[in-house]
């Protein structure tokens, strides 16, 4: 992200606020690469421990009880 900011002109402070979407950019750029590096780096999840069929219930959510 530093080098983004290098290339986009851009180092601490920054006073102007016309300039905040340029500061923006190498932070969207890192957003990004993250997202990817964590897409890349996934792995499936193991199966639950005890295997459950799922069935009919009923709740009592959003009702106030007596």
């Amino acid at each position: 992200m530093r080098e983004a900011a290098e290339v986009a002109g851009v180092a601490p402070p920054l006073r102007n606020p016309f300039r905040s979407i340029v500061v923006r950019a190498p932070e969207l750029l890192f957003a990004v690469e993250e997202a990817l590096r964590l897409i890349a780096e996934y792995e499936q999840p193991r199966p639950p421990f005890a295997e459950a069929e799922p069935r009919a219930g009923s709740g009592l959510a959003g009702r106030a009880t007596p």
